[in-house]
């Protein structure tokens, strides 16, 4: 276990059961796309612990004393970026397009609950964005549809 200086090799067997390992500990799933993202954190992670293959890496993280280093790659693996309307493309498509059908729908069943689940925000700004996104719905599909018309046209 020396210094590593050159990049070790993954195999596709190896990355498919470091694939595995991930998504059955955290739900995150890195497919060809992501692959990338995946080997160049693992590479980073098979030389902090001076580790000469990813298997033996693999090894090390399904043991006991792995532990810890399984917490140190999925730290690495997850964005740690956190912003106000930090992925905007979401954003309009639920500002533009699903806000709008889910109130449509709403009011026609007389349904006036609405829950939201925002997952992995570190702390907050990416579920303030939807809280600000949906107040903002609310309040243009009530005047949108409580208001007539012709008070709209003035108000432009």
């Amino acid at each position: 276990m020396g210094t590593l200086t050159a990049q070790i090799q993954l195999t596709e067997a190896e990355l498919k059961l470091l694939q595995t390992l991930v998504y059955q500990e955290c739900g995150m799933f890195f497919d060809e796309r992501r692959s990338h993202f995946l080997k160049d954190r693992l590479q980073r992670r098979l030389k902090a612990c001076q580790l000469d293959s990813f298997y033996s890496y693999y090894r090390l993280l399904t043991s006991r004393e792995g532990k810890n280093e399984l917490a140190l790659l999925l730290e690495n693996l997850t964005v740690n970026e956190t912003s106000f309307f930090r992925n905007r493309p979401q954003l309009d498509l639920l500002q533009k397009t699903v806000l709008e059908e889910i109130l449509k729908r709403k009011q026609e069943r007389r349904d006036w609950t609405l829950r939201v689940w925002s997952a992995g925000c570190s702390s907050g700004q990416e579920a303030y964005s939807v809280a600000i996104l949906i107040c903002d719905a609310l309040a243009y599909y009530y005047l949108a549809t409580r208001c007539p018309s012709i008070c709209l046209r003035r108000s432009r």
